[in-house]
């Protein structure tokens, strides 16, 4: 099992396990744009926050766009994220593929597809002029989640 160390943000809260009406509510008080981005993995953790991202956004006309990376650093990650794409299109999820297109590194692969991930993720928020991006991780042995704002 790998463990990817994030670095800290500046300002940043930690919060006790919220019920969906408790994100909604702290989701309108970020007073959101009209536009917004999620990075969605496939995983458990990034899927959920997609999902309840879409439910929140058609109830407030929000445009949501999701998106994933491909790395193309394991032989099964298109396929992977062409599954995703078709699970989000019956969900009616705008889905957008960013492929990591250079030579990939010799060493350090995951903090430098991790930094890749982001300038990616980031460029892709600034030209569909999304002004949030919203990332949802696990960690730590109890397998707690996290949700992630970064305001571009």
């Amino acid at each position: 099992e790998m463990v990817v160390q994030l670095i800290k943000a500046k300002k940043f809260r930690v919060s006790h396990p919220i019920l969906k009406n408790d994100l909604f509510k702290s989701l309108a008080k970020l007073k959101l744009s009209k536009k917004i981005a999620v990075a969605v993995s496939g995983g458990p953790d990034s899927l959920a926050l997609t999902i309840l991202l879409n439910e929140y956004t058609i109830q407030n006309n929000i445009e949501l766009n999701a998106l994933s990376i491909d790395h193309g650093l394991r032989k099964s990650s298109s396929s992977e994220l062409r599954w995703l794409s078709s699970e989000l299109k019956k969900k009616k999820i705008r889905h957008k593929i960013l492929k990591w297109k250079n030579p990939k590194p010799r060493s350090n692969i995951l903090t430098e597809a991790r930094n890749k991930r982001y300038e990616l993720l980031i460029k892709e928020c600034e030209k569909m002029n999304a002004k949030y991006l919203f990332t949802g991780h696990h960690f730590g042995l109890k397998r707690h989640a996290i949700i992630e704002v970064l305001l571009i």
